[in-house]
């Protein structure tokens, strides 16, 4: 019990996050009925449901401004902690259901420049940014190409920058779905293996006598380790994407209101804010490709060749692994495939045609076995992995080419005419060829022909 002597403050923490302010008497009264004399409190919250980015002061009454787009309802478990003058302390537990609203705020961008305290009048399209008279002297001497600010205002609302932004967060949405689709798929696939390989475990163990019995279920409890170690680390990814999806959502909220309740100048300067959310989130999708976080995992089961000699000395049932395969989603990027999609102010001018010029990247050469039969490549695409295929249409084969251009596979093609002519790539593991008799998809995983499409007229080279 409180008297009216204790000395109580409050902190309050989300997601180990210190928030300061003022709390609300809506929730000290119902303390105060408890623990008379008490006129502050202590509150150490712990939240079980927590929105990123949601940094506002706690108030029921007063929803903090100033910051962008969530209605959320909060369950919390509080800790009423009452400290006296002496140092000692009562921990009291209690139940508190809390709303958090973050709120659209645009009245805080403004229009002049904190640097000079001068009225933004211009536009720097090199350096991307606003001017006021001082800047231009400053740091824009030598810019040539500044715009009045009026003239840039007038199609703020309407440029290709907001476009641009909604499609990268479509394609963020996008990309959280189709990885955490991809994730669940992969827990399906080593699920599977599981059972392959305890199949493949018992099939074994008919061969042995019981001596093998303790053998076995250390290797069982191995393969269930390591599946379990696989689908931790998936399903935490999925839950942290699963959160990205309501950041996605937020710049949604963000960009309608905006379009719907910002003057030109704050619409100009929320969507440059914005686009840079934006892209922190699209880089940290790219970077799960390139830290591992995307590679297939797949079990690996090596069984003991000692297993054939049951008179053998076994030490062990073998050893189960994870290993990583190339991924098989790919991340959309709208930008990458809309190159007319630009700022603002565009800040290149195009190249003609007579103006480009080409670059070897690298090249490598395929070996010939039968030197009587030469190469006859017609077609070539590049897979997602990187691999090269390659149609050729005097082996009638398919190549496929690793990085370093070393041959990895070759598929013989079931024609009934001539080619192939062309290859490209559909989708997972299908290619389509073109042929003198029609289409042809193919399976390069298992070489099979999928789908027969037959033209009207024969098509010769």
């Amino acid at each position: 019990m409180g008297n009216e002597n204790d000395v109580i403050v409050y902190v309050v923490m989300v997601n180990g996050v210190l928030l300061c302010g003022e709390m609300d008497f809506i929730y000290t009264n119902e303390i105060q009925n408890q623990h008379k004399g008490i006129h502050q409190v202590i509150w150490l919250l712990q939240v079980i449901h927590f929105v990123e980015f949601v940094k506002p002061v706690i108030s029921q009454r007063q929803p903090t401004s100033g910051v962008l787009s969530v209605m959320k309802d909060c369950a919390w478990n509080v800790m009423i902690i009452i400290v006296s003058q002496n140092h000692q302390s009562t921990i009291m537990p209690f139940r508190l259901k809390v709303t958090i609203s973050y709120q659209p705020n645009i009245t805080n961008i403004v229009n002049y420049c904190h640097e000079h305290d001068m009225k933004y009048t211009n536009y720097c399209p090199h350096h991307e940014k606003l001017c006021c008279p001082a800047c231009i002297y400053v740091d824009h001497k030598n810019c040539t190409d500044i715009l009045l600010l009026q003239h840039v205002l007038k199609t703020a609302k309407t440029s290709a920058l907001l476009d641009s932004i909604e499609l990268s967060i479509k394609d963020i949405q996008s990309n959280i779905k189709d990885i955490i689709e991809d994730r669940r798929r992969n827990i399906i696939t080593i699920n599977d293996q599981r059972q392959i390989y305890h199949h493949e475990i018992k099939q074994i163990r008919n061969k042995v006598n019981s001596y093998l019995d303790t053998l076995e279920q250390k290797m069982r409890k191995d393969i269930d380790a390591a599946e379990n170690k696989a689908n931790t680390e998936i399903e935490r990814l999925i839950a942290k994407l699963s959160e990205k999806t309501h950041v996605a959502d937020n710049f949604v909220q963000n960009i309608s209101a905006i379009k719907m309740y910002a003057s030109d100048l704050q619409a100009f300067i929320g969507s440059k804010s914005i686009e840079a959310e934006v892209e922190a989130e699209e880089k940290y999708l790219h970077s799960l490709t390139k830290d591992g976080s995307l590679d297939q995992i797949r079990l690996k089961l090596n069984i003991d060749t000692k297993l054939s000699n049951i008179e053998s000395t076994i030490e062990s049932f073998g050893t189960v692994t994870l290993e990583t395969k190339p991924p098989l989603v790919v991340l959309k990027r709208g930008k990458d495939k809309q190159a007319q999609i630009m700022s603002v102010v565009p800040r290149v001018v195009p190249k003609s045609f007579d103006e480009m010029t080409l670059s070897q990247i690298s090249q490598f050469t395929l070996k010939v076995k039968n030197r009587q039969k030469p190469y006859e490549i017609r077609g070539i695409t590049v897979l997602p992995d990187g691999k090269i295929i390659l149609a050729d249409s005097g082996r009638l084969k398919l190549f496929i080419v690793n990085n370093n251009g070393m041959l990895d596979k070759s598929i013989s093609c079931q024609l009934t005419g001539t080619g192939p002519f062309d290859v490209t790539y559909i989708k997972d593991n299908e290619v389509a060829i073109s042929t003198s008799s029609g289409i042809q998809i193919i399976n390069i995983h298992s070489g099979t022909v999928l789908e027969n499409i037959k033209l009207t007229e024969n098509v010769e080279e």
